[in-house]
């Protein structure tokens, strides 16, 4: 039997023999505020693993990041030191909440996206203006990973204690990936059980994440239960945080470590949980940065961003623009509201389209049964026909 959700923490917890399983889910707010005066500042190394079903190391990447933190304002900047094989490389990545919204964005090499468009066949000509890096805008404070899967583990460690302020005793958003067009809903929140550092700004030392025991479907949109013993729910990840250091008036930790786990395959017979990727991080430096202002990620060339602050009903649950002059747009900026525009008919058309889609469907399908019907019933005609000409010739 998998165990429950208490059981399986507590276990972790005790395996990990770094931190008491006590003062969970505070029931007090102290707001990270008390310190806004002073900018922290880390500065280290993170690795990642992704593994198999079987538990093999798939493949690891290692980069190094730097994170600043104002109060509830923070920002992040990872740096790949990792082969990036053919694909093009990212240079770095830059994430930055300004207390409303989170912008990220994604530096490329242009010299290795050159590379990359030449050894693609391809006639077609790169479209102009060819936008070199990528970004997208989201609802904050809680940044969406998928950007830079790195970053989940790094903002939990350092930027999470505001946000965990505001959601004491209520489910909190995964530090993982997640569809992004879901990343202003609650449908994707988890349960957690968190054990949060006693000293200002009172960062999280141990969490638990917990599935419900159901699994999404993107072409439904819904939920539906897993397989048993999992659709009872199981321990989806496991964070711990180590060697908290004073840094001002705060405390910060230098060491964490994170765990994703999934169901094992064939959980019916087995109900053993199996990792699927963790990450490491190591602080070399932590203190405080008087010289540091948070500022939103500054935008060097040609950028193509995905923006999800719109609030109109578009399936996709974002628009998309460019910026050549090197300014991020807010929501009233012309190009912003002509961009939601089109999205919106675009939609319509698409919408429209489905509708008719099923009729459409339906009318080929009774076309090509009709043509099947006639070629069964030729066949039949044609060999009574021979059956009685040969029995007339008796």
């Amino acid at each position: 039997m998998i165990p429950t959700q208490k059981q399986s923490s507590l276990n972790r917890v005790a395996s990990q023999k770094q931190f008491p399983m006590t003062c969970v889910l505070y029931g007090v707010l102290l707001c990270a505020s008390d310190v806004a005066a002073e900018v922290f500042r880390a500065d280290g190394i993170i690795m990642y693993r992704a593994y198999k079903q079987d538990g093999e190391l798939a493949f690891s990447t290692k980069k190094a990041f730097t994170c600043w933190v104002d109060g509830r304002n923070w920002s992040i900047i990872t740096t790949n030191l990792s082969p990036t094989g053919k694909r093009p490389a990212k240079l770095y990545y830059e994430i930055g909440y300004d207390g409303s919204n989170v912008f990220s964005l994604g530096a490329t090499s242009s010299e290795s996206l050159e590379n990359y468009f030449k050894s693609v066949k391809t006639k077609r000509k790169p479209p102009e203006p060819f936008f070199i890096d990528g970004a997208m805008i989201t609802s904050g404070p809680v940044p969406y990973f998928a950007v830079d899967g790195d970053i989940g583990p790094i903002w939990f460690a350092y930027c999470s204690s505001w946000y965990l302020d505001t959601r004491v005793g209520q489910p909190i958003k995964p530090i993982w990936a997640i569809p992004p067009r879901l990343s202003k809903s609650t449908k994707f929140y988890s349960q957690a059980e968190i054990t949060r550092h006693p000293d200002s700004p009172r960062l999280p030392a141990y969490a638990a994440f917990f599935s419900d025991g159901t699994v999404y479907s993107a072409e439904t949109d819904s939920f539906s239960p897993r397989t048993g013993p999992y659709n009872v729910g199981y321990t989806n990840g496991v964070f711990t945080a180590t060697d908290f250091v004073k840094a001002g008036d705060g405390v910060l930790p230098k060491n964490f470590y994170f765990a994703l786990f999934r169901p094992k395959p064939g959980g019916a017979e087995n109900s053993q949980l199996v990792i699927a990727a963790d990450w490491t991080g190591v602080a070399q430096n932590v203190g405080l940065d008087s010289a540091r202002h948070i500022s939103l990620p500054q935008i060097r060339t040609n950028t193509y961003v995905r923006d999800y602050r719109t609030t109109a009903s578009i399936t996709s649950g974002c628009i998309e623009y460019g910026i050549t002059n090197g300014q991020w747009r807010n929501v009233g900026d012309p190009v912003f509201q002509k961009s939601e525009s089109k999205a919106l008919e675009y939609d319509q058309y698409f919408q429209k389209s489905s509708r008719n889609r099923p009729k459409s469907q339906q009318a080929k399908a009774f076309t090509r049964y009709a043509v099947y019907a006639f070629l069964l019933a030729s066949t039949l005609v044609c060999g009574i026909l021979m059956f009685t000409r040969w029995k007339n010739d008796l």
